[in-house]
């Protein structure tokens, strides 16, 4: 009968541990860790320039993204959000984008498109304030934000809507935009990346199958304590 508690528990820990989306943020090299609270290449650090963090639902497949940045809002110089590129095997090449519906000067809608970018000769936009050296504008190079959004080519592979809410605490307001459907990439391992528009910060993140493992593990072993306690 023990067992059989012992064996609930875990199969409840793990349905639990699956439900509950993970942060998939890691260190982009460029600012002091954590990403929450800096922004990147000496911009102004305040929340609303604050790229936060990146989820991920292994129950869904699901992606979102936090940050203090308003995707529906207007902000200075019509900066706007760019689009999720992904790499799936970390060598530099970004293999697809979830490409966002862009408007103007912010998000026309709430809808997306996944691009494979193997094929249709993609182009990528740059940056509003490219560094330049001889104007030397902001006095520092962001380049290394880059890629920014997709303009044109690739092929269209799938697509659809993403779910948009906000949240206040003591940082200021938080912005989540999510339910992004990644079940075309289940079971790979692949690395995301975001800037907005002038590239003043950056955001990465990685979906990688052992940190599910570490978790997973981790519980069981409480589970196995709590019961050998009992």
């Amino acid at each position: 009968m023990k067992k059989l508690f012992a064996l609930a528990g875990c199969i409840s820990l793990v349905a639990t541990i699956n439900a509950t989306p993970i942060n998939i943020t890691i260190f982009d090299g460029f600012n002091p860790a954590p990403e929450d609270g800096n922004t990147n290449f000496n911009s102004v650090n305040t929340q609303e320039w604050d790229l936060e963090a990146f989820f991920y639902d292994n129950a869904t497949n699901e992606l979102s993204m936090v940050s203090g940045f308003n995707a529906f809002g207007t902000h200075q110089e019509d900066i706007m959000i760019g689009d999720i590129f992904i790499d799936l095997n970390r060598n530099s090449t970004w293999d697809y984008v979830i490409d966002l519906n862009q408007g103007t000067n912010k998000l026309a809608n709430d809808s997306y498109s996944i691009v494979d970018l193997a094929v249709g000769n993609p182009q990528f936009a740059d940056l509003q304030e490219p560094y330049d050296a001889s104007a030397d504008r902001w006095g520092y190079d962001h380049s290394d934000a880059l890629p920014y959004a997709l303009i044109s080519g690739g092929q269209v592979i799938g697509g659809g809507t993403f779910s948009y809410s906000s949240y206040k605490d003591f940082q200021g307001t938080h912005y989540t935009l999510g339910a992004i459907d990644m079940s075309f990439l289940a079971g790979e391992e692949y690395f995301v990346h975001q800037t907005y528009s002038c590239g003043n910060d950056l955001l990465v993140g990685n979906v990688t199958e052992p940190t599910i493992i570490i978790m997973l593990g981790l519980g069981l072993l409480s589970v196995a304590f709590f019961h050998r306690k009992k």
